[in-house]
């Protein structure tokens, strides 16, 4: 079984975080994984292997009309690899940014 661990950074009065993940660059018709209050790290499972999958969270916050939002991408490995380094985690933070943590 693949699996990737999703992070991110908290968000100044952020009540809630909804985390999604799709195989195209895109929210639309993304998979719901979860929402949580307060958890800023997620491990997504399933996975296939040797595909793309991009990550969208979406900060909830009370008394904000915009909500913060960022994404990120990664491809899981190939099993050989996965043998060595069964997860590769990402931060997702609201400035959109992509920083791979090894």
């Amino acid at each position: 079984m693949l699996f990737r661990s999703v992070g991110w950074s908290p968000v100044t009065h952020a009540v809630s975080y909804n985390l999604y993940r799709n195989t195209e660059n895109t929210l639309h018709n993304a998979t719901f994984l979860t929402s949580t209050p307060n958890a800023i790290l997620y491990t997504d499972t399933g996975l296939e292997t040797e595909t793309t999958y991009y990550y969208f969270v979406i900060a909830q916050a009370t008394g904000f009309r915009d909500s913060a939002a960022g994404s990120a991408s990664a491809t899981t490995a190939t099993a050989d690899r996965l043998l060595i380094d069964p997860t590769d985690q990402f931060l997702i933070n609201t400035r959109k940014d992509k920083i791979k943590i090894k």
